[in-house]
């Protein structure tokens, strides 16, 4: 069997964010046949000197994870790939800031 081919890089999307959390959603992707198909989720702040196996969630068979713990205001590059019996596709990755707390002058 082939490797798996993970999600598609358009379907890769942050689709909520705030101070300390970013959720990540994505279109399946393509197992080739093996079985257990799972996806990892790995994440790293900037400057990127950690590697991504460095920050893991548990792996999901979900579409979608959410990453806790970050901090404020600080840019992340976020990773998503298949995997199953047949072995690990390549990561797909977006960059996702976390946002801050405003002050308002007043």
């Amino acid at each position: 069997p082939a490797t798996p081919i993970s999600p598609v890089a358009g379907s890769f999307r942050a689709i909520q964010k705030d101070m300390t959390s970013i959720t990540v959603a994505w279109s399946a992707g393509n197992f080739n046949g093996g079985t257990a198909g799972q996806y990892l989720v790995c994440y790293r702040p900037k400057p990127y000197t950690a590697l991504f196996q460095d920050s893991c969630l548990p792996t999901t068979t979900g579409l979608s994870a959410t990453i806790t713990n970050l901090t404020s205001m600080t840019q992340y590059e976020v990773a998503v790939r298949a995997q199953s019996s047949t072995g690990q596709g390549a990561f797909t990755t977006l960059y996702v800031t976390t946002v801050g707390r405003f002050h308002w002058a007043g």
